[in-house]
């Protein structure tokens, strides 16, 4: 499932390469995606971060068996 979503995108970023906005094609199917599947984010944390400021996400798996876990 990683590796379609991973490559369906390509084609359509290959129309303007190296556009940043080019990273909002995957997010777009990936939304999608998650909707269909009923998936939720739970957020922890969330206090802490400014919204004035940038911020990195992180996303810590120890396995392949942590996505389907809480």
């Amino acid at each position: 499932m990683a590796l379609i979503f991973a490559t369906a995108p390509v084609p359509l970023m290959l129309i303007k390469p190296f556009d940043p906005r080019n990273a909002l094609i995957p997010a777009f199917f990936l939304r999608c995606f998650a909707r269909l599947l009923g998936l939720r984010w739970k957020v922890r944390g969330l206090e802490n971060v400014d919204n004035s400021r940038g911020a990195v996400v992180l996303l810590n798996h120890q396995s392949s068996l942590d996505l389907y876990g809480e």
